[in-house]
């Protein structure tokens, strides 16, 4: 049975009915119908009739940043009737998605006329870009791009998936007039840098909470450990493979233990993975815990990942950054773990600033052992654990932080 969802010209006034009413068939009032699951009387967000947005990102790619694009945009579409997608070309093998809401039209490292060129022809009055210094590496043609958006009058959002803690990083940031960060530690630098714009903070979003049926253990050791992510050597499993190292040797139990990384490779930093991967093989020889680290090398599909995460007994994550140079940002990674029912470890990096108090935080490869063996030896603080980061998720759902693009694209448009 069709709904009919009736409001006002202010949209404030929103009652859903099962049947046309004539009665409010006025000037001021629109009728939208819908075969969406509502009950009588329901309020509902009416989708914004005014925005035309151009979704500037790269997508459908190998990386956390195009997994975070889709997911957020997913929600926000709901939101809209007027969008469009201008994404990079694929890399590589990635294929193309020949849909009318997707547009390719530029690559990183290159000048972004192309993309203007879309965007004015669409005739978008809003532009919102997923960033991040990789995706576009030549800070002068991001900035051409930004400056071409101002002289032709269409508002923007710039969304910084990371904020360095050196000048060179914050450079292209004097032009722009609105920025969305993950955390306030993020917002706090860019103040801290006398960054002019406005800074809206909208945390990384969480799928939600997983139902499932533990997976058979077929590693046979109830001390699993695992983590995940590309092989860069911020992701610090150096500091992992020295926890391990020190509670072997200082607790007869974890003889067997097993930490078991899966380290992706970047299809644009192919090099820089295999080094990584390669040293990492080399300290494990050295340490003498071939039993003990399994070091697996390949791009890790979502469906393996689920695998996992089901089967393991402790997610960890020991990124390291440097404290000058540091990066604040968020971990898309770790928000999917939490998302399970196991215990998750974070270290003290910026890019786990947005959990903190929700996520035990080790500072040091000691540090990670003591709370690895903690969770192991105390079911409460395990449980306790588990619950607060289930909290977490369950308040920065994307949907949640869908709602808050919405909010600032709002106030930054004065659209209704």
């Amino acid at each position: 049975m069709k709904k009919f969802i009736f409001y006002g010209s202010d949209k404030s006034a929103k009652i859903i009915s099962s049947s046309k009413i004539d009665v409010i068939a006025s000037s001021n009032v629109e009728v939208i119908e819908t075969d969406e699951e509502m009950n009588l009387y329901q309020k509902v967000k009416i989708p914004n009739q005014s925005l035309k947005l151009s979704y500037v990102c790269n997508w459908n790619q190998q990386c956390g940043i195009s997994t975070y694009s889709k997911f957020i945009f997913d929600e926000i579409k709901n939101n809209l009737q007027d969008y469009k997608i201008f994404s990079e070309y694929p890399q590589n093998n990635e294929p193309f998605e020949d849909v009318d809401d997707i547009t390719y039209c530029w690559k990183r490292g290159e000048n972004l006329k192309l993309l203007v060129s879309k965007i004015k022809e669409y005739g978008s009055n809003f532009v919102l870009i997923q960033h991040e210094w990789g995706i576009f590496p030549n800070a002068g043609y991001f900035m051409s791009f930004i400056m071409e958006l101002k002289r032709n009058g269409i508002d923007y959002a710039v969304v910084l998936h990371s904020v360095y803690n050196h000048l060179d990083k914050l450079i292209p940031l004097s032009i722009l007039d609105n920025v969305i960060v993950h955390s306030n530690a993020a917002k706090d630098l860019l103040q801290k840098m006398k960054f002019g714009g406005d800074i809206f903070v909208i945390p990384h979003g969480c799928p939600e909470i997983r139902e499932y049926q533990e997976i058979w253990n077929i590693f046979q050791t109830p001390y699993l450990i695992f983590g995940y992510g590309f092989g860069f050597k911020y992701k610090g499993v150096e500091v992992a493979i020295d926890a391990v190292k020190y509670l072997k040797e200082n607790d007869p139990k974890f003889k067997n233990i097993l930490y078991v990384y899966a380290c992706s490779e970047s299809e644009t930093s192919k090099g820089i993975n295999n080094n990584y991967y390669n040293s990492l093989v080399d300290k494990v020889e050295k340490e003498n815990l071939t039993e003990n680290i399994l070091l697996l090398k390949g791009f890790l599909q979502p469906e393996i990942l689920d695998v996992y995460l089901k089967t393991v007994k402790m997610v960890i994550f020991p990124y390291v950054s440097d404290p000058i140079d540091g990066v604040f940002g968020s971990s898309g990674a770790i928000k999917i773990a939490m998302s399970y029912n196991i215990p998750v470890i974070a270290s003290k990096s910026h890019l786990f600033d947005d959990v903190d108090g929700y996520v035990i935080r080790a500072a040091d490869y000691k540090e990670l052992a003591t709370e690895i063996d903690k969770i192991f030896s105390n079911s409460t603080y395990r449980q306790e654990t588990i619950d607060k980061a289930h909290d977490y998720i369950n308040k920065n759902t994307w949907k949640l932080c869908s709602d808050k693009y919405i909010d600032v694209i709002e106030k930054i448009t004065n659209f209704i």
